[in-house]
């Protein structure tokens, strides 16, 4: 479904740098950056496909992304779009992207503003916690030292139990038994389950990288990225 947006001169503005850009018609080339951009944003239900994709600079992606901030009319969706802004300075591609102390400033902000209002942690909101006394941080402390076995129960000194210290080697409740096939079927299913292969680099990762960095974005990939 796509983002419900406010008609104003930042969405006239954005529409019409989508509009020139396509006119030209650009193509990666080895003496040229550019970066994929989503015209609609997959967050806000746009597609990875090539009608939705365009090629900018740097400068037209961020200015692009600060624009798209300025027209959405839903909160949770600015503040999605606020984050990906903030994502522009922090992101691993800054190699090879020169941005100005403008460009830092607004996605600072942007970042701050993407924590305002969100809903993160409401569901210990209002729970009392127990305060971090001198007792108590050293109650923690003999939980992780001295542990050792009473009346056949994991224990320390001080009868506190500690179930999670130490269970390694011969103290795992696996140790020296051997897996059954329908185990080891289970641990094969989850290292192979998220995992796809790349059609240009024919690399087997997790999915979530593979949407970021390979298929149609992969480097090895000559008519999207170019080095």
């Amino acid at each position: 479904m796509p983002p419900t947006i406010n008609k104003n001169k930042y969405s006239k503005w954005y529409f019409n740098i989508i509009k020139k850009v396509r006119s030209q018609n650009r193509t990666k080339t080895k003496t040229t950056y550019y970066e994929n951009h989503h015209i609609i944003p997959i967050s806000l239900g746009g597609i990875n496909h090539e009608s939705n994709r365009i090629l900018l600079t740097y400068r037209e992606h961020f200015l692009c992304h600060w624009l798209i901030t300025k027209f959405l009319s839903k909160q949770r969706d600015q503040q999605k779009m606020l984050f990906a802004l903030s994502y522009m300075i922090t992101s691993p591609n800054t190699t090879k992207r020169r941005f100005t102390s403008w460009q830092y400033e607004t996605a600072r902000i942007a970042n701050k503003n993407s924590m305002i209002g969100n809903d993160h942690g409401t569901g210990n909101k209002g729970i009392k916690r127990t305060p971090w006394t001198k007792e108590r941080k050293k109650e923690h402390s003999l939980r992780l030292t001295g542990v050792k076995k009473v009346n056949g129960k994991r224990k320390n000194q001080n009868g506190i139990a500690n179930y999670m210290f130490g269970r390694y080697g011969k103290l795992h409740h696996g140790y020296g038994k051997p897996s059954t096939k329908e185990s080891i079927e289970k641990m094969k299913d989850t290292k192979t389950k998220n995992r796809m292969e790349c059609k240009y680099c024919h690399k087997i990762i997790c999915k979530n990288i593979h949407t970021r960095f390979h298929g149609e974005n992969c480097k090895e990939n000559e008519h999207v990225t170019c080095n």
